[in-house]
């Protein structure tokens, strides 16, 4: 019997929303708003999306 496997479309990520997830809480409105988006984007999808980061994204992070 064949098993099929569900594969996860990939989003790939930016270094922006890297950025948002690690930074301390601002208190800046606009940017405690995109803090919180970038959360919601892994906690809401990341049972629907495999989330990828490009290598060159990665070296720009480091």
């Amino acid at each position: 019997m064949l098993k099929y496997t569900t594969i996860k479309p990939r989003v790939y990520i930016e270094s922006t929303v890297v950025s948002y997830l690690v930074a301390r809480p601002s208190s800046n409105p606009v940017l405690a708003a995109r803090q919180k988006a970038s959360q919601q984007l892994g906690e809401d999808y990341a049972d629907k999306f495999e989330f990828v980061i490009s290598p060159i994204v990665r070296d720009e992070i480091r």
